[in-house]
């Protein structure tokens, strides 16, 4: 299908192509230049101070966020600054007139100029009318002298609107891009004005939706080393952005720049025209439904929250810089060799998740709020790939109220946190048994291996003392400084009652508490000189013949355990294991049973 553009929340008040709608400073009908339909209207402001010309209208835009017309005007020297009301556009319900200041001299530098008012904005002079029942329209120029007795202001396109809502292909099954937006809000069929181009770079007053998420359409939408400015403009706080939205039918492409070998090159420049403007913008991909999202080699400066798609597919950020903006929420997005610089998000520059899949990348001078956020102690320890940092305050944020901690794997480097306690442990390393038949070598699918502590000489538990109580099928263990996390395996034992004496998988509630399901209903608490072992394996062989376990270890750590398959055909006896994991290099078993 060819490239659709629509502008969202569009409301035609006056298309200015009648001279006699207006009063004051001597309307005409221009039709040597326009930017919309066939015409636009002229006037002579030429009074030392205020010059206004109105239309009369009927209108409730109540729920309008965004007026906007064309303007031009040629009295340049003469214009006031934006302070003083340079460029003002007014309405007027009968009663109370309201005047917005838009533009003037310090930011109108001549020839056509959208402007844009935010109507849920507090008027600047005047008093704000009723917006159910707008009477009267009209646009104000101040100037600071006289100017000559001439036509110099023209207008032209007044409506309502926000953003452009972009979706299809450019007619050939290929991907559309920056430039064939611009050519159809550029069309005088159309007249928006929400993207310019000067001196090879896009201007935006508004936001761009990619994507058709209303109908059954595809987008597909690819561009290179393009720079975008969101311009600094009195819009609504809310309104700048790009989002991608998918329907769940059809394809949705976004990709900005390209992909060769293993970097991200020709990418794009996306960036607010001031870093002091009010309004910043997003980047929102959050739509399940997104099928191609794909950031290659761009800079993103001064932007309002990120959004990645949730899609552990087609869904990659490779050498990107996000410097000054808010908080980059990743999601399962791939993010690779990129920098996040002087976050302005008072909590930190990424928002971490368990499912996180992010490498070789840098955090610098984050100031105003950390490195990384951890909201959740769900899957600590964490693994932190050559994620590199320097000079923040913090390197961490732990907002999640509980003790973490995060294994330095590839070189990365973190030492500082703010929040909750975090500790930096060292490299993360793994544990592999491969259990195989003693007669051909060949794996062993569903064998049981089980593999604990076998002296307290290391870092996990052993023979530790600890009280169990029991409510319903719960059975709660104090077990001071644990050190555990959730779904890890301890074996229970030592209880006068047997019901408690089993090898469980732990739902950890506190630093120093526990608990596991049990059968039946023993006596509570329980009695006897009870103890906990941490055990690190306890369950099947994959259809390799493999279990592993990847964490840090302090120092070396003593195991014993065993092998055994005896509840599903082929059977095997049962085979001891006593062996030690290296702290600096895991451990790589074979274990080999005999066939029973």
């Amino acid at each position: 299908m060819a490239l659709s553009v629509s502008l969202s929340g569009y409301n035609a008040i006056n298309l200015c192509e009648n001279e006699n709608d207006w009063t004051g400073s001597t309307p005409s009908d221009v039709t040597d230049f326009f930017k919309e339909g066939l015409q636009c209207i002229g006037f002579e402001f030429i009074d030392s101070g205020a010059n206004d010309s109105e239309i009369s209208v009927t209108e409730d835009l109540s729920g309008t966020t965004h007026l906007r017309m064309w303007f031009m005007c040629s009295a340049l020297k003469e214009l006031d600054t934006d302070a003083n009301g340079g460029i003002q556009v007014y309405l007027s319900d009968g009663a109370n007139t309201g005047y917005w200041n838009v533009s003037g001299s310090t930011t109108y530098l001549g020839g056509w100029y959208n402007l844009v008012v935010d109507l849920s904005a507090a008027v600047s002079s005047g008093t704000k009318p009723t917006m159910t029942t707008i009477t009267t329209l009209g646009i104000r120029v101040n100037l600071t002298t006289g100017s000559k007795k001439a036509q110099n202001t023209w207008i032209d396109h007044i409506y309502a609107g926000d953003g452009l809502i972009v979706y299809g292909d450019n007619g050939a099954g290929g991907a559309i891009d920056f430039d064939d937006i611009l050519a159809e809000d550029e069309d005088t069929t159309n007249g928006w004005g929400i993207i310019r181009k000067i001196g090879g770079i896009f201007y935006l007053n508004g936001s761009i939706i990619f994507g058709d998420a209303a109908g059954v359409n595809a987008c597909e939408f690819e561009d290179l080393s393009q720079v975008l400015v969101f311009e600094d403009r009195p819009v609504n706080t809310s309104l700048y952005g790009f989002t991608v939205v998918d329907n769940g039918t059809g394809l949705t492409e976004f990709i900005l720049g390209e992909k060769v070998g293993t970097a991200g090159i020709k990418g794009c420049i996306i960036r607010v025209q001031s870093s002091a403007q009010t309004p910043k913008f997003i980047i929102d991909g959050s739509d399940v439904d997104v099928d191609n999202f794909k950031l290659y080699g761009c800079t993103v400066y001064g932007s309002g929250a990120i959004t990645f798609p949730g899609a552990t597919t087609d869904v990659e950020i490779l050498g990107c810089s996000f410097e000054a903006c808010g908080q980059v929420d990743p999601d399962d997005a791939s993010v690779e060799s990129c920098f996040f610089i002087n976050t302005s998000n008072v909590d930190a520059a990424v928002l971490w998740n368990e499912s996180i899949d992010m490498i070789d990348c840098s955090f610098i001078g984050n100031t105003v709020g950390a490195g990384i956020e951890m909201p959740s102690d769900v899957g600590t320890p964490y693994a932190y790939n050559a994620l590199f940092f320097s000079g923040n305050t913090y390197d961490v944020l732990n907002s999640s109220g509980s003790a973490i901690s995060i294994n330095k794997n590839n070189g990365a480097d973190p030492t500082t946190y703010e929040g909750s306690s975090v500790t930096f442990l060292g490299t993360s390393v793994t544990t592999q048994i491969t259990v195989k038949n003693v007669k051909d070598s060949v794996v062993i699918e569903n064998a049981r291996v089980v593999f604990e502590a076998a002296d307290a000489l290391g870092p996990l538990n052993y023979q530790e003392s600890v009280t169990v109580s029991r409510i319903g099928d719960v059975a709660y263990v104090v077990h001071n400084g644990h050190g555990m996390v959730t779904n890890d395996w301890v074996r229970i034992a030592g209880a006068n009652q047997d019901d408690y004496n089993i090898c469980a998988q732990i739902t950890v509630t506190t630093a120093d508490a526990y608990n596991y399901a049990v059968e039946n209903t023993p006596v509570t608490p329980a009695t006897g000189t009870i103890v906990s072992t941490e055990v690190m394996f306890n369950k099947l062989t994959n259809v390799s013949g493999i279990v592993t376990d990847t964490r840090s270890l302090a120092s070396n750590q003593n195991m014993v355990g065993r092998a055994r398959k005896s509840s599903i055909s082929p059977f095997y006896k049962t085979q001891p294991i006593i062996e030690t994991i290296d702290k600096d290099n895991g451990l790589t078993l074979n274990v080999l049973l005999i066939p029973d």
